[in-house]
């Protein structure tokens, strides 16, 4: 016999919370940061210049006004790097090599070997996450109540444990059969 720990099908309130707590960070707003404060894990609203070898601009990477969420992977670690302990109305004016940034648009790729910048710091924005109340999701979601809300994320989280317990199970099953195998397994069975 093999013995598995079953996966509790029904919705706890921990997990209703983690899946409310992401609806409130799909509907994030920012909000500006004093003046002085300086860029770390931000977002900043910013206008780029971008130039190739050439000293072309290059337009899919220039903008008067763009938000820019640091870290997120739109532009490579490096472009990150330089808006660090940036401030508002700072600016910037530097290189990046494209071939050791592969994240750049794959259209510049082979077009020149670095691209420079040049990036004023408009803003340093912070996130402002909603506070989920009774008005906000009935606002948002035609919900009655938060209660209601919490009901059908409950509702529905059930239905996905529904669709993968089975196999959550099979593979914990196939788990526990995994240690009890002695030998090595036949060239003709990997094969």
């Amino acid at each position: 016999p093999v013995h598995i720990e079953v996966p509790f099908k029904t919705a706890s309130e921990a997990e209703i919370d983690r899946e409310i707590d992401n609806l409130g960070n799909a509907y994030h707003d920012y909000k500006n940061a004093p003046a002085n404060t300086k860029v770390k894990a931000d977002s900043v609203s910013s206008s780029n210049q971008a130039v190739d070898d050439n000293g072309e601009d290059i337009a899919a990477l220039c903008s008067e006004a763009r938000l820019y969420e640091l870290g997120k992977g739109l532009f490579p670690a490096a472009f990150d790097e330089e808006l660090v302990g940036c401030k508002k109305g700072e600016e910037k004016h530097f290189e990046i090599e494209v071939e050791s940034n592969p994240c750049m648009l794959t259209s510049i790729f082979s077009k020149t070997a670095k691209v420079v910048f040049d990036v004023t710091v408009k803003a340093v924005k912070k996130v402002v996450l909603p506070e989920i109340t009774d008005e906000w999701v009935k606002e948002n979601f035609g919900f009655e109540d938060v209660a209601a809300l919490r009901k059908l994320m409950g509702e529905q989280i059930e239905a996905q444990k529904g669709e993968i317990i089975p196999r959550i199970m099979e593979n914990n099953a196939l788990f526990e059969l995994q240690k009890r195998l002695e030998g090595d397994v036949p060239q003709a069975m990997c094969d």
